[in-house]
């Protein structure tokens, strides 16, 4: 049997997210994780925290198989895109240094929650696909 690209995803791709948001909040506490280095801000920290701890609960949820997981999926996925955009508007009006690394971390978060959002609103039929078909992402 062939697993749905949202399954695959949701069960995957949203834990790694939120375990590269919990290492972003150590490394803006000042730690060194391999060899990597950023500026401590502790906003920053905290954001990455609670976003992390959103991403977690609500992959737990999806896994567990609960009939709430859309919202908990939706929800998380809307709730890191925007802490990922103050972040980088905040950055870039001068709210904390810029690092070539952040900078690639909150794009390639980005695509990974606006892709995330996308397959559990199609999943989920809050949105529907060209067929008006729900739940066709094979």
């Amino acid at each position: 049997m062939r697993e749905k690209l949202s399954d695959v995803w949701f069960r995957v791709v949203v834990p790694i997210e939120a375990v590269g948001l919990f290492i972003g909040a150590a490394l803006h506490l000042g730690i060194s994780i391999g060899g990597i280095n950023e500026p401590k801000i502790i906003s920053a920290t905290v954001v990455e925290t609670v976003i992390g701890a959103g991403l977690a609960v609500a992959a737990y949820v999806y896994a567990g198989g609960h009939d709430s997981w859309p919202g908990f999926i939706i929800g998380a996925q809307i709730l890191a895109m925007a802490g990922v955009l103050i972040g980088i508007a905040a950055i870039n009006f001068g709210g904390g240094q810029s690092t070539l690394g952040n900078d690639i971390f909150h794009r390639v978060l980005l695509v990974t929650l606006g892709t995330g959002l996308v397959l559990a609103a199609l999943e989920s039929g809050v949105i529907r696909n060209r067929e008006g078909a729900q739940g066709t992402m094979a």
